[in-house]
């Protein structure tokens, strides 16, 4: 190979790697730091995943992600495949068909005292497709009134009457039956009625 071909060949190599330096640069820093600096400017709690925090500052769980409540005086979200782990996004896959499937509903609809003349909503007996769904219809929320406020000892009328103030300022701004987050709906529990009895913690289950 000629010294001039070799010399070519070199420059040629040196402008490629200085393009893809400068393209790792702009694209990969800059660009990076601009738009993650932009987001906490314009919209600081979604920049930062949404995060929940009680009075004393300490994070205790996100508005984007279900997180599982199984004492009975506070609402629970929809079952999830994953365990409500963020890091393991997905479904049970399971076709209508699969006995599995037959038997998971038929004992949740049984740790919910389903019956043909009470039917349990089918949100809580199906798992959404990302296992770590935050919300619930109204329906849902209003079937478990009962347990939270048998648990908490409350009049189950009272209530029914606070869901329904909630739920309504949703439903007036919307056609669409109102979606309730549930971890939101559990904290504002705790601040009207207080904390259930016999709940000790803290734990990733306690509303702060």
């Amino acid at each position: 190979m000629s010294e001039e071909k070799r010399a070519k060949l070199s420059g040629e190599a040196a402008g490629i790697l200085r393009i893809a330096a400068a393209s790792w640069i702009v694209l990969g820093g800059i660009y990076t730091l601009f738009i993650t600096g932009f987001a906490r400017l314009a919209a600081p709690s979604s920049a930062e995943g949404s995060l929940l925090r009680d009075r004393s500052g300490v994070t205790i769980g996100s508005e984007l992600i279900a997180q599982p409540f199984s004492k009975p005086g506070y609402f629970r979200p929809r079952p999830s495949a994953v365990n409500d782990d963020a890091s393991a996004a997905g479904a049970g896959n399971l076709p209508p068909s699969s006995p599995e499937l037959a038997r998971q509903v038929k004992e949740r609809i049984a740790a919910l005292n389903g019956s043909p003349e009470n039917p349990v909503p089918v949100e809580l007996l199906a798992a959404s497709g990302s296992g770590l769904d935050p919300h619930l219809p109204s329906a849902a929320v209003e079937y478990q009134a009962g347990r939270v406020a048998a648990a908490r000892g409350l009049d189950p009328g009272m209530l029914h009457a606070w869901l329904r103030d909630r739920l309504g300022a949703g439903s007036a701004r919307s056609r669409k039956a109102p979606l309730v987050n549930v971890l939101l709906l559990n904290i504002a529990l705790n601040e009207r009625f207080g904390p259930p009895p016999q709940t000790v913690g803290p734990g990733r289950e306690e509303v702060r």
